[in-house]
């Protein structure tokens, strides 16, 4: 079954926008096509939602989650043999120092927050505008 929000399709498969699904316990294969997956979005709480009810769901909540974390991102793509650029996901400014030159980007790990970055354009990187975006 395709979960669909404001997209026309004309195929011969079974359609249904996204909060008819909520309100439904239809245990189907899932394919769960929406505009924003974002967390505590509606694309999110149809695959939240289908896997409750024990449904197979594509996008998966992990997937989605980790999708919109650029490093959990990087990491999972580089285990895929997907080619990435250099990349570290660590909790201490002091590695990302001894591993990386400058200029480099940082990027928010957990999945609460707004998907933010920093730029470190040169030594001396201090700890403090990093601190939140490196908490996991």
């Amino acid at each position: 079954m395709l979960v669909v929000s404001n997209i026309d399709l004309r195929v011969n498969t079974p359609i249904i926008s996204p909060l008819e699904f909520l309100k439904s316990s239809n245990k189907d294969y899932i394919l769960n096509i929406n505009n924003d997956y974002r967390y505590m979005k509606m694309g999110y709480y149809v695959s939240l939602h289908a896997e409750t009810i024990g449904s197979k769901v594509i996008p998966s909540t992990e997937n989605i989650i980790d999708a919109y974390r650029v490093p959990v991102l990087l990491v999972r793509a580089s285990k895929a043999g997907v080619p990435t650029l250099p990349h570290l996901m660590t909790d201490s400014v002091k590695q990302i120092m001894s591993e990386f030159r400058f200029p480099l980007v940082v990027f928010a790990v957990n999945p609460f927050t707004p998907n933010n970055f920093k730029i470190a354009l040169k030594l001396p990187i201090t700890e403090a505008p990093f601190t939140e975006l490196l908490k996991v």
